[in-house]
């Protein structure tokens, strides 16, 4: 599934990365806890080191989102994340270009509904709703990550609901994907400003 995922995020992005997210995949959380993070914040996190020698990165993943069994729609969202996480950073790293844990989180909202779509899940009008109106955040956030993930949140929504007034429903629209890819490779002030 992880290879699949993100063999289409590649494809519509027109990108090629070297590196497979499921080769830096852990399931367990005792992994996540050695590595100095916390597994029970999330079921999704990227774990990334940085030091001279290059950057170092993990996918944690709960075990039973790769499980195998049929995912519902919120917990496919987490995968589609992880993996939009994994690829946006080693493909920015790929380019010697740095990345913002915001820059991360609103590409991630954006490659969410942009991946659904592509995949027919629902309607882009009605995917919009259920992805960015009525957000409930995690609980024990501190105020600047509550501050990230909406801000992330809001400027995705308007993002692709500019998609959706300019393309209308149909996301194989070659303009629609024209401008997807001119969205992933612009830096953070440009993609805050989209759609403005």
């Amino acid at each position: 599934m992880l290879d699949d995922l993100q063999q289409r995020l590649e494809q519509a992005y027109d990108i090629n990365v070297p590196h497979r997210a499921e080769h830096f995949l852990i399931t367990d959380p005792r992994l996540v806890t050695l590595l100095g993070a916390d597994p029970r914040h999330s079921s999704e996190q990227l774990l990334v080191s940085q030091d001279q020698e290059g950057l170092a990165m993990s996918l944690f993943l709960d075990e039973t989102l790769v499980s195998g069994a049929e995912l519902k729609l919120d917990d496919y969202v987490k995968v589609i994340e992880g993996v939009s996480h994994f690829l946006y950073l080693a493909w920015r790293a790929g380019h010697d270009r740095s990345v913002t844990q915001l820059e991360l989180e609103l590409q991630a909202e954006v490659d969410k509904f942009f991946a659904l779509v592509q995949e027919g899940r629902s309607g882009p009008k009605r995917l919009h709703r259920r992805l960015f109106t009525g957000v409930r955040y995690r609980q024990g956030l501190s105020s600047e990550q509550l501050d990230r993930y909406r801000t992330a949140n809001r400027l995705a929504a308007r993002v692709c609901a500019d998609w959706i007034r300019r393309f209308g429903d149909r996301p194989d629209h070659p303009a629609w994907l024209a401008e997807a890819r001119r969205f992933y490779r612009v830096d953070q002030a440009a993609k805050m400003r989209w759609g403005n």
